[in-house]
């Protein structure tokens, strides 16, 4: 689209000159920008349509893969949202230890993961599914429930959580761990505000 198009090829159009060459390239920045602010008022994500519209406020516009973590309390209150990585325009490097140890020193108890595909569609890649699994492995063992993954793309969004990925990536660990038929493994915690599919 336009935003996409380069300053010279925008400038080349008739009645377009540098500065609204300029203009144009900064608008999505500036509505990200916009988005931001207005969602500084949602302070709660509990369900998998609002951990959406949080992370589309992040990605909206952003042209190389980035990878988010947003801290949540007991109540999914969002704590903070942190930038772990940002990479080149079609795969990020995502570092468990140095994700595991920002959750740790943000004392949560839950966190919903977010990366985006800026050229592509929402759907998981092998590389996402495996990432999920070695970070679910982690924050397990950390007592930290990652409620949702959430894969931003301007076609759309995918969590792991609505489509039934994230209960099967937490039965395997479950599984492999030999929980799987225990009964002291239902939620990580019972006084926790549930975070609901809608």
């Amino acid at each position: 689209g336009v935003f996409n198009a380069d300053i010279n090829d925008l400038m080349s159009m008739s009645g377009v000159g540098q500065h609204s060459a300029i203009l144009i390239k900064l608008i999505p920045a500036l509505a990200r920008l916009i988005n931001n602010r207005k969602d500084e008022n949602l302070k709660y994500i509990n369900n998998q349509k609002e951990s959406k519209i949080f992370v589309e406020t992040l990605m909206y516009g952003v042209k190389t893969e980035e990878f988010y973590v947003i801290c949540l309390d007991d109540n999914n209150g969002v704590i903070n949202t942190h930038k772990e990585s940002s990479g080149e325009f079609s795969k990020v490097e995502v570092q468990i230890r140095k994700i595991t140890d920002h959750i740790l020193k943000s004392r949560c108890t839950r966190i919903i993961i977010a990366h985006n595909h800026p050229y592509s569609y929402a759907e998981p890649s092998d590389e996402d599914l495996v990432m999920t699994h070695k970070l679910y492995s982690s924050c397990l063992l950390n007592d930290i429930e990652i409620l949702d993954h959430i894969i931003y793309s301007p076609y759309g969004s995918y969590s792991f959580a609505e489509s039934g990925s994230l209960r099967n990536i937490k039965n395997d660990i479950l599984g492999v761990l030999c929980y799987s038929d225990s009964k002291r493994v239902k939620n990580f915690r019972t006084n926790t505000k549930p975070y609901k599919i809608v």
